[in-house]
């Protein structure tokens, strides 16, 4: 909460600076933060313009769901009042994903007003079959290597991979590795340090992406089970476009879910049983996993493409700023 109101504090006057100045026909603020989203307001009404609030995350329910919030009391009210309010009050109101813009329409935006905006993934950028130093770089010397490259906090609920490593430490062709930041990294660490079959390491470069997840025989995306349709992951985009199956923990019916099926596997969420169960049934069938792998690639290519995506997204913008009055 402090880093997130030092960040809207230390806006305020850029903001108000370009909104005198510069004058834009828009003014965008993703989410999170919403605490930012009165200056993204003002921004707008000082300039004129149009005012779009973009939704990555519901903070507020992801807060409540991973614990980091408590769901009970006067805060808990406040901070659902303040989000209700906040996102009926910009023009236009975008997410990632149908499910969450549904939750946009339940939360009280008008129909008209939502737009899915999705993350997206430039193909070109990431060459299927590309070529990886990582084998040699992180000495692994197994055939396959389950991977998950990302954030580590509580909401990605990464410690189920350490539990599904647990259950396969016997399996001596298979290597998970996680690369990632965050405030779970240190967690992960310990526990890793006592198992063989995992390997801990920073985010890596984003010029050596496309190495890093070509290194990958089966990507995991784990979720924690209350996160649902709160978040879809944005690293999923890469992830299919490196044309690797996926294991995620997901409910069928999600969000996730639906992204997944048919380029991978689901299973249930904060079960490392079940993960690992799912890691088997791909490993062990080479023609399911190549299946999967095509189906994927081709996937990324029909939903989250950035040159269609951005080119749907400008005339949106255009449509909203020319009915303003622009």
């Amino acid at each position: 909460m402090i880093h997130y109101s030092s960040f809207a504090a230390s806006a305020f006057f850029p903001a108000a600076k370009l909104a005198a100045t510069f004058r834009p026909d828009l003014v965008i603020m993703v989410a999170p933060t919403l605490l930012a989203a009165p200056l993204a307001l003002l921004t707008a009404k000082l300039s004129g313009a149009v005012s779009w609030l973009h939704v990555q995350d519901f903070e507020v329910e992801a807060g409540f769901a991973t614990g980091e919030l408590n769901s009970g009391g006067a805060i808990a009210k406040a901070a659902t009042l303040y989000e209700r309010g906040i996102l009926r009050s910009f023009d236009q109101v975008s997410s990632i994903s149908p499910e969450m813009c549904a939750k946009l329409l339940e939360k009280g935006c008008k129909a008209e007003r939502i737009y899915e905006l999705r993350n997206w993934t430039n193909i070109a950028d990431m060459p299927a079959g590309a070529t990886s130093r990582y084998r040699d770089d992180f000495n692994i010397l197994a055939k396959h290597v389950l991977l998950y490259s990302g954030a580590l906090g509580s909401k990605q609920g990464v410690e189920t991979i350490l539990d599904a490593a647990e259950l396969l430490a016997d399996r001596s062709d298979i290597q998970f590795l996680i690369c990632g930041a965050g405030p779970s990294k240190a967690m992960l660490e310990a526990r890793a340090a006592k198992m063989d079959n995992v390997q801990v390491h920073d985010l890596q470069p984003k010029e050596r992406l496309a190495e890093l997840l070509s290194t990958a025989t089966v990507h995991l995306l784990p979720q924690r089970k209350d996160a649902a349709d709160l978040v879809l992951p944005s690293k999923l985009a890469n992830m299919l476009a490196s044309g690797r199956p996926v294991v995620a923990g997901a409910e069928p019916g999600t969000g996730l879910a639906r992204e997944v099926e048919g380029a991978g596997l689901i299973c249930e969420p904060d079960n490392g049983a079940a993960m690992a169960a799912a890691i088997m049934k791909l490993i062990d069938n080479d023609a399911l996993r190549a299946e999967y792998g095509i189906a994927a690639r081709k996937r990324s290519a029909e939903r989250w493409l950035q040159s269609s995506i951005l080119a749907a997204f400008e005339e949106r913008v255009g449509q909203r700023v020319i009915a303003n009055g622009r």
